[in-house]
This record gives structure tokens, sequence and C-alpha cells, in this order.
């Protein structure tokens, strides 16, 4: 194995520290450090190993599990909101939620809680005969929709109305060069390869074939074809490729840029009223050749049941699938009414892999989120991958728990990605940060999680930090039940390892910013399970004694 070494100058006082007590169980590094040493970061599941013995900021999760006492669990229930989910994993099949509540298959509602058959979760996204929907619109388009619609029932300004006129102004003329250079590669190419292919006889080709083809034909105009389908393979194009590009392209304008499209007509419910929520269908497993993200969130929280598989204890996690997302960004209700659904479904941890920068109706978001503060759920959020400082007052970051920098629950946490480079690039190039709004960072960074239908994808992205989080939380809350949601928060944020390292936070005023670590999110921490797990059964044992 290959080992790196990199030298750190450290600051005066110390290089890492972490604010816990004076245990010294806790990782804590106020000791002097001349030099560490980074192990190859090809481990696959680098985010779960530990700072001090393994020299990688990853969460300590698997030195945690080592040490987790010896008792009986009852699983933590954590929903995923998001796309559909490949309930038939490998990886995944054994912990999906099943709603014991609910008999399959009969069609009626057992539970009365209003979905009928809801066996594993549930889709939002689809209509009462099981078919769903991928497609959606941005939420600046309804900004734009509704406020040009003179719509009474939504919460828009004039100055969100142009702000979002411009941002969709801006995107819809990227979009139609996108498409446009999507028709030339296809036209380019099918002309070629009309010429080609039959030459070849064969549809897939590669390199080799070309160059064979080239050395055999005396034709200048097959040279020449040949050699351009060539840079078209060097440049990871191909026929395939190109027109699932063009596709793409063509279904972001007609669709996900579209003032004009419906994206609730297959669901048939009111969108402007937050009381009509009883749409959608069970089948939280459609549309998996397009529809990957939530089984790439999930994939995250497999790895959970693996370390507890391998020694043959049960899984402290259920993963309930509630699918919200489409190809555009979630509409306000949908989240709403997901959040309200999974509290009442008994879910613990509630995990949100994604991010807008408009709101038509933050005030149903917000209700359910003290909705779910009311009934000890915890909300675990990504922090976005859009490179900026989220408390800066002019950048938008919905969903979340402030109003100004003042929250108005104890029980939504956001999460910035951190990568496994114990230096200036520490912080995730792409992740936001805010020592206001973001509370905490966690791995996010070159991730191996899963892909429907058992394959495997190198992922990065704060949609991986939060259930990475949520895992964690759930971890706490499966062993210490008696904690509150709030408390649960506490210990994430008071357990983490701190940073202080200057890491790069460029901007386009200051390309060459670097900032510490600590100063980029509320806790100025890392998550870590290790120390997490400590204080929990420290804190249990205070509650105890009062």
């Amino acid at each position: 194995m290959r080992i790196q070494r990199i030298y750190l100058l450290l600051y005066s006082l110390f290089f890492i520290q972490i604010s816990c007590n004076d245990d010294k169980r806790y990782t804590n590094f106020s000791k002097e450090i001349k030099q560490i040493e980074v192990k190859n970061s090809s481990n696959l599941f680098w985010q779960h190993l530990d700072i001090e013995k393994d020299t990688t900021p990853g969460v300590s999760l698997g030195r945690a599990i080592e040490t987790l006492p010896k008792r009986k669990i009852t699983p933590v229930i954590i929903a995923i909101l998001d796309q559909e989910i490949d309930i038939y994993s490998d990886k995944l099949s054994e912990i999906i939620w099943r709603n014991s509540k609910e008999i399959e298959g009969d069609n009626i509602d057992n539970d009365n809680n209003g979905y009928v058959d809801d066996i594993q979760g549930w889709n939002f996204r689809g209509n009462n005969q099981g078919i769903s929907s991928s497609a959606s619109v941005n939420e600046y388009v309804r900004v734009v929709r509704d406020y040009e619609n003179k719509n009474l029932t939504v919460e828009i300004t004039l100055e969100e109305y142009e702000r979002a006129k411009k941002k969709l102004d801006s995107k819809l003329k990227k979009a139609k060069e996108d498409k446009e250079y999507a028709d030339m590669l296809e036209r380019i190419v099918s002309e070629k390869e009309k010429i080609i292919v039959p030459l070849l006889k064969k549809n897939k080709y590669t390199v080799g074939d070309l160059n064979s083809l080239i050395n055999s034909s005396s034709d200048s105009i097959v040279k020449k074809y040949s050699k351009i389908l060539i840079g078209f393979l060097e440049n990871n194009w191909n026929y395939e490729s190109i027109l699932k590009y063009q596709k793409e392209t063509t279904q972001y304008l007609v669709e996900t840029l579209n003032v004009d499209f419906n994206d609730r007509s297959l669901q048939k419910d009111d969108p402007y009223n937050i009381n009509d929520i009883y749409y959608g269908n069970n089948n939280v497993s459609s549309n998996l050749d397009e529809a990957t993200h939530g089984t790439i969130v999930s994939g995250i929280l497999a790895r959970f049941y693996e370390y507890f598989k391998e020694n043959n204890e049960m899984s402290p996690i259920k993963i309930m699938p509630v699918v919200i997302s489409g190809s555009g960004e979630n509409p306000d209700k949908d989240i709403a009414v997901a959040i309200k659904y999974a509290v009442d479904n008994g879910a613990s941890i509630i995990s949100l892999s994604f991010g807008k920068e408009f709101s038509t109706h933050d005030s149903w978001v917000k209700d359910a989120i003290l909705y779910a503060q009311i009934n000890e759920v915890l909300i675990v959020s990504s922090a976005g991958n859009s490179y900026n400082n989220i408390d800066n007052p002019s950048i938008y970051n919905y969903p979340n728990d402030t109003e100004g920098n003042i929250e108005f629950s104890n029980n939504f946490i956001k999460v910035g990605s951190s990568s496994r480079h114990l230096d200036k690039r520490l912080k995730s190039r792409f992740s936001n940060y805010g020592k206001e709004q973001v509370d905490i960072f966690a791995p996010g960074d070159s991730i191996q999680t899963l892909l429907p239908f058992n394959k495997t994808k190198w992922e990065r992205g704060t949609s991986l930090s939060s259930p990475l989080v949520s895992g964690i939380a759930a971890l706490i809350r499966a062993y210490y039940p008696s904690l509150t949601a709030s408390e649960v928060k506490q210990i994430l944020m008071d357990s983490g390892v701190e940073y202080d390292i200057l890491v790069d936070v460029p901007t386009k005023e200051n390309p060459e910013q670097q900032l510490p670590f600590n100063q980029l999110s509320k806790s100025g921490k890392i998550v870590n399970a290790y120390n997490a797990m400590l204080m929990a059964e420290q804190f249990v044992k205070e509650k105890k004694k009062k």
C-alpha cells in the first residue's frame, strides 16, 4: 500500500482539538504533532475511519461499534425523503422499514392513516393507479409562473419574483445552448456512423476497431470519419451517450424550465392546499433507470447494517422510503406532507438530501419542522453544493430552521461536506458553509455508495453527508432511546472533532481565500460517532441523577 506523508505546520497551541470534556477516552489532539501519516485514500470506507487510530478524518464509526454496550435494541427508523429507492437491493432489502400495521396487497388502509397499502413507505410523486412521474419543474419556475398568474395563495414578493425571473432567463439561455450543442453532436456522429458502422459490421465499436479500419482502408473519407469518431470516444462520447445527453437537454427545456409544464397532472392533488394530503401510491421503487439519487443516499446507510451483520447483531436502523423528488426541485407542499407522514408513521430521524434557492410556501415547511420537533423527531439536512457561504443574506438556502440567523426549532441540523484530506482541502470544494447556518460537517467527498440493481458508484456531495449524520443519530437513539431530538443534536455537535487548520474557501472576490475549518460551521467540527456514543452514555447517566 502506498503511503502518502503530509507534513503540517502547527498552530501555536494545537493542530486539532475537541471540545467534549476531560474524559481521556475521547479523541483529543491537543498535544503537539510534528507530522501526520495519512493512510491510502483508496480505502473503500475511509469515511468511517478514526483520526487517532487511522490518521484519517472520518467519523470513527468502526471504533464506535467496537465499543458499543451489549444490550437489546429497537431499530430506529430513518425516513429518506428523496427519489425512489431500490428496496430490493442486496445491500438494502433487509433494512427497509415494513409497516406492520398494513396487510400487503389487500387494497385496504388497515392502519387508517390515509395511505392504502403503504407497506414500505410512500411515493408522493405518483397517482392511485401505481404510476409515478419523475418530471418536475424547479422552484424558481413555480415562483415566476405563480406570480405572473397572480396566484394569491403563494408567498412571493416582487423582489423574489424578479430574482427568480433573472435566474430562469439565465438558465433558459444556457439550456438552449446545451440543446443546440447536443443536437450538433448527434448530427455529426450520426452522419459519420452511417458510413463507418456498415464497414465495421457492428453498432458498438472501440478505438481499436476504428484504428484497424483506418489501416485497412484506402478511402480518405473512411479514414477521416474514423479519426473523428476516435476523437469522440477518447472524450467519452459515443452515439448512445450523445442520445442520452440530447434527451436530458430536451427534457430540461420542455419540463424543468417550462412555466407551462404541469408537473402535478399525475397526482391530481391541489398543490395550493396543504390539507389535501392523500395522494400518491405505494410504489417506492419505480423509475429506477432514471431515479438513482434515493438509492445513492440510502447506500450510505447500508454499511451500518453490514457492520452489525458481520457480528451477528441486529441493525440499529431501518430505512423508510418517502418519495418526493423528481427531475426538478421539490415543491414545498410535498416536503411538508412527507415530513408529517414520516413523523406519523414512526420515523425518529428524517434525512433530507436536497435544497433550493426559492420557496413558494416556506411556512408550510417550517410548520412541518415544528411538528417534527413536538414529536421528538430529528431532521438532518444537507447544506448544499454551491460553494457558498450561506450566512450571506443574499444567498438563499431552503429548507432551513432559521428566521434570519435565529433558529426557531431545536431539532434541525444542517450538514456540510468534508473530505479525506487532512490539509487545505479538508472542506469539500463544492460544499456550502456558514458559521451560523451550517451546524456541522461530515464526510461527503469521493465515497463509494450504491446504485439501483446492485451496482456501485463513487459519489460526492452534501447529499452523502446528511445520511451519514442521520445514521450516527440513529445509532445514538437506538442505544439511548431516552434522549430527545434536541439532546441528540447537541451531542452530535458537541462531540465532534474540531479542526483549526486553514482550508481553501475561494470566492470570486478572493480566489485565494483561506479560513480556519472551525470557522465554517456553528460547531466548527466533523461529526464523530465514537465520541458521540461516549457522550450519550455520560449524558444519560447525568439525566438519571437529576
